[in-house]
C-alpha cells in the first residue's frame, strides 16, 4: 500500500468562554495554530507526491521498484513470469512473489529481470513463494513475506542494488537465487528456460558468474557458512542456489551489480557504494528524485498533482545506464567502447520523442546531455541513428527515424557537443541508408511506401518518416545546402500522396496509386491484424502531419471541415472497443487513444484551427477520463514514461506537436498554478480564476503581450510569465 501524509482535519470547536474578547482572542490563536500546523503538515518534497503503485495494474506495466533517475538497476518484487501481465516483474493483482529480481522496462515489454532472489528464515513453498503485505516510494521498496519469515527492503544507487533483510528467526538466515529467471512473456511454459550460466562463489562474501550476455556479482555483509546447489524448478535447465549465512544478528545486507562488459564490470560497479548505510542510499535516492521532480513546483488538487508528479517519475527511468561505472559499455556492435559521460539504452525512440526528450531538453537538458551523446555515439559505431534500443542493442522496433528530432533539438537548445555539422551529418546518413524495412530507395522512386512494395504499414511509415525528412530539411538549409534541402523538403509533403480529399483520411496505394479497398477507418493494424498503419487506424494517422497541421488544414478544405473531424474523432464511439482493449489501449475518449504514443498531439490539432476552446474542451475530457490516480490510472502501456510524459505537458498547457520546431501550442492547464525551474530562469504559470468549472480558456499572455496559438523555448529560456485567463465559456461561443 502506498502511504501519504495528509492535512489534519479542521473543525470548529465549541469552547465555554467567559467573555467576548476571550472567545475572539482563542479563536484567533487557534485559527493561526490551525494555518500554521497545516501550512507545514502540507509542504512535501515533491517525492511524496508519486505513487509508484499507478500504472502497475491491466496492461501497463509500470513497476513499484526501488528506481534511481536513469539508473542501472530497478529492483524490486516479482510476482510471476511467462505471461504478458508480468512483463514488468510484478503485477497489481500479484497476492504472492516469487522473490526479487534488479532490472526491467517501465511500461514495456519484458526481457529483463536478472539475479531472481528470494530471502527466507522458513518456508511452506518448495519454491519460496511468499504472500506479502508492502509500501514503496521513489528509491524504495519494502515488503513484508510472512511465509517466508522474512522483512525485506530495497534501494539503489546509480550501478547498485542494496538489500536489507530482516530475519523473524536469527538461527535460519538464508536466500534462494535463481540466476536463470527473468522476465519472459514468449517462453513456452511446457519448455524449460535454457540460459547459458556460469556461477562461482570467489569468497565467503561474495557470488559473481555470466548469465548469456550479462555478468553479475553480489556481495554480502556477513560470511556465506554454506552453499546448496538445488534443482527446485523444473521450468529452468540450470542450478538454483540457497545460501546459508547460519546464526547471528537479524539483519543481514547484500548488494547486487550488473555488466554488459565482461566479468571486472560487476566488481566496479560495486566499488562505487562502499558504504554499508542502507538508510543512507535510500535517502541520497530519494534525493536524486528530488533533484528532478523538484524543477517542477505545481499547486492544485491532490489528485492532479499525485499525477503529475507521478508521471514525471516514470518519464525519467529509461532511459538507463548500461556502461559501468569506469565508463566502459558493450556497444551495439558487440564491441568494447568508451563513453566517459555515461552510455545509456533502453530507448524507443518512436515512444519517447513525442513529449519524454522534450520534457527532457525543456527541463533537465544537464542530466540528459549523456543520453544525447549516446545517440551520436550509437551513429559513430554503426553508421546510423538508433531506432530502438535495449540492453545495448538494436532491436529496429517500431518505425520511423525518431532519433532525428530528437538530436535536432538537442541541438537548437545548445547542448554541448551537439553542432550543426555533426547533427546534420549523422540525419542524413539516416534517412538516406536503406536498413530493415525502410526501404528509402523505394519512397525517392514512388514519393511514398507503396503497400505492394511495403510488407505492411505503409501509410504510418509515410507519415512518420516525412516528419524525419522535414527535420532534416530545416537542417540542410541551415547548413546552406539547397540541393538537400530540396529533396528533403520534396519528401516531407509525401504525406499529400495519401490523403484523400473525398473520405478525408490518409489511406493506403499501390505503386501504381490505387487505393486500398474498401476502407475501414476504424480497422485496427496490428502484428495480428496487419495493414496500412502501426498498432492504429485510419483516424489516429490521419492527423499525424505534425510538420505542416497548416497544410493539412488546408487539404481538408478549410478549418471547418478540420474542426468537424476532430469533433467526429473525438465523441463516435469505436465499433468494437474490446479490440482496442486487446491492443492495451484500456480507454478511448472518442476514437481518440490517449494511451498510444502515436495519438498524444491530437486534441491540440484544434489549436492550429483556431479552435482553442476545443483543445481545452478535448484537453479536460483526456485528463479526467483516461488519467487517475489509481493503478490502472494510465490509459495504456506507459512504454517508458511516452504516454506519463503527454500528461504533463497537458496538465501544464502546452503541447510540443513539433518537438523539433522550439515551439509549444497552447491548450488548457489542469493546475492553477506551477513554477518550471528552467536553467536559464523559472517560468511561472498561472491559470487565473481555474476551477471545475472554468476550464476553458478566454485569453493568454506571456509575459504581458497577449499570444493565440504558441508560443517557442526562445520566449522561455530565461524564464518568464505565462498567464492563462480562465473561463466556464467556450471562447467561440
Amino acid at each position: 500500500m502506498f502511504f501519504r501524509g495528509h492535512s489534519a482535519e479542521r473543525r470548529l470547536v465549541a469552547f465555554d468562554f467567559k467573555s467576548e474578547r476571550e472567545m475572539r482572542n482563542k479563536f484567533y490563536l487557534l485559527l493561526s495554530l490551525a494555518i500554521l500546523f497545516g501550512s507545514c503538515a502540507e509542504k512535501k518534497d515533491p517525492a511524496s507526491w508519486v505513487d509508484v503503485f499507478i500504472g502497475t495494474d491491466s496492461n501497463i506495466h509500470c513497476h513499484p521498484d526501488a528506481t534511481y533517475p536513469f539508473g542501472r538497476l530497478q529492483p524490486g518484487p516479482q510476482g510471476g513470469n511467462f505471461d504478458w501481465d508480468h512483463s514488468a516483474g510484478w503485477h497489481w493483482k500479484d497476492t504472492t512473489l516469487i522473490g526479487f529480481s534488479q532490472n526491467r522496462m517501465s511500461g514495456g515489454v519484458g526481457g529483463f529481470g536478472a539475479v531472481l532472489l528470494m530471502p527466507f528464515s522458513k518456508h511452506s513453498d518448495p519454491l519460496f513463494v511468499s504472500h506479502f503485505t508492502h509500501e514503496a516510494s521513489p528509491g524504495y521498496y519494502k515488503a513484508a513475506l510472512p511465509d517466508n519469515g522474512v522483512e525485506v527492503e530495497v534501494t539503489t544507487s546509480p550501478y547498485v542494488a542494496m538489500y536489507r533483510v530482516n530475519y523473524d528467526d536469527k538461527n535460519s538466515r538464508k536466500v534462494y537465487f535463481n540466476f536463470q529467471s527473468y522476465c519472459t512473456r514468449k517462453w513456452p511454459k511446457t519448455v524449460p528456460v535454457d540460459r547459458s550460466l556460469e556461477v562461482r562463489f570467489p569468497d565467503d562474501k561474495t557470488i559473481t558468474g555470466r548469465i548469456e550476455d550479462e555478468y553479475f556479482a553480489v556481495s554480502f555483509d556477513t560470511p556465506v557458512v554454506g552453499v546448496e546447489e538445488v534443482q527446485l524448478d523444473s521450468m529452468y535447465t540450470g542450478p538454483q542456489y540457497i545460501v546459508d549465512f547460519g546464526p547471528g544478528d537479524k539483519t543481514v545486507e547484500f548488494k547486487v551489480a550488473l555488466s554488459l562488459v565482461d566479468g571486472d564490470g560487476p566488481a566496479c560497479n560495486l566499488a562505487t557504494l562502499p558504504t554499508w548505510d542502507f538508510d543512507q542510499v535510500k535517502d541520497d535516492a530519494r534525493a536524486a528524485w528530488n533533484e528532478i521532480l523538484g524543477t517542477i513546483e505545481a499547486e492544485g488538487r491532490d489528485e492532479d498533482l499525485v499525477k503529475l508528479y507521478t508521471a514525471y517519475y516514470h518519464s525519467c527511468i529509461h532511459p538507463n545506464l548500461v556502461s559501468d561505472a569506469d565508463g566502459r559499455y558493450r556497444g551495439p556492435d558487440g564491441k568494447h567502447h568508451e563513453a566517459p559521460e555515461g552510455y545509456y539504452s533502453t530507448m524507443g525512440l518512436w515512444d519517447i520523442f513525442r513529449s519524454v526528450t522534450p520534457l527532457y531538453s525543456l527541463l533537465i537538458p544537464k542530466q540528459t546531455a549523456p543520453i544525447i551523446e549516446t545517440l551520436f555515439r550509437h551513429f559513430d559505431i554503426c553508421g546510423t541513428l538508433p531506432v530502438w534500443v535495449s540492453n545495448g542493442w538494436e532491436g529496429m522496433g517500431m518505425i520511423g527515424d525518431h532519433s532525428v528530432p530528437v538530436i535536432m533539438d538537442a541541438y537548437k537548445k545548445g547542448y554541448p557537443g551537439v553542432t550543426l555539422e555533426r547533427t546534420y551529418a549523422a540525419v542524413k546518413k539516416s534517412l538516406t541508408t536503406p536498413k530493415f524495412d525502410r526501404e528509402y530507395d523505394v519512397l525517392d522512386k514512388i514519393g511514398y511506401f507503396p503497400n505492394d512494395m511495403e510488407e505492411d504499414e505503409s501509410v504510418a511509415k509515410t507519415l512518420e518518416i516525412s516528419y524525419d525528412d522535414w527535420c532534416a530539411a530545416q537542417l540542410a538549409k541551415e547548413i546552406g545546402n539547397e540541393e538537400d534541402y530540396k529533396f528533403f523538403s520534396k519528401r516531407s509533403e509525401s504525406w499529400k500522396y495519401l490523403f484523400d480529399p473525398d473520405t478525408q483520411f490518409m489511406r493506403g496505394r499501390d505503386s501504381q496509386g490505387n487505393w486500398t479497398e474498401p476502407l475501414d477507418p476504424q480497422y485496427l493494424c496490428n502484428s495480428t491484424n496487419p495493414g496500412d498503419y502501426t498498432e492504429a487506424n485510419a483516424w489516429q494517422y490521419t492527423w499525424h502531419v505534425i510538420q505542416d497541421p497548416e497544410g493539412l488544414i488546408e487539404a481538408f478544405g478549410g478549418r471547418d471541415p478540420f474542426v468537424a473531424k476532430l469533433d467526429q474523432f473525438f465523441t463516435q464511439e469505436p465499433d468494437d472497443p474490446k479490440h482496442w482493449a486487446e491492443m492495451d489501449h484500456k480507454v478511448w475518449v472518442g476514437l481518440h487513444v490517449p494511451g498510444n504514443e502515436l495519438s498524444v498531439y491530437i486534441p491540440f490539432m484544434y489549436t492550429f484551427a483556431d479552435r482553442l476552446d476545443r483543445t481545452a474542451w478535448a484537453v479536460r475530457r483526456v485528463c479526467r477520463e483516461a488519467f487517475k490516480a489509481t493503478p490502472d490510472g494510465i490509459p495504456g502501456q506507459d512504454d517508458q514514461g511516452g504516454t506519463s510524459s503527454s500528461y504533463i505537458f497537458m496538465a501544464l498547457g502546452f503541447f510540443p506537436v513539433n518537438p523539433a520546431s522550439q515551439e509549444f501550442i497552447l491548450g488548457a492547464p489542469q493546475i492553477p498554478h506551477a513554477v518550471l525551474h528552467l536553467p536559464g530562469g523559472d517560468l511561472r504559470i498561472d491559470a487565473e480564476n481555474y476551477s471545475e468549472d472554468n476550464f476553458y480558456v478566454e485569453s493568454v499572455t506571456l509575459n504581458g503581450q497577449p499570444i493565440d496559438k504558441k508560443f517557442t523555448w526562445y520566449d522561455i529560456k530565461n524564464g518568464g510569465h505565462l498567464v492563462y485567463k480562465m473561463t466556464s465559456k467556450p471562447a467561440a461561443e
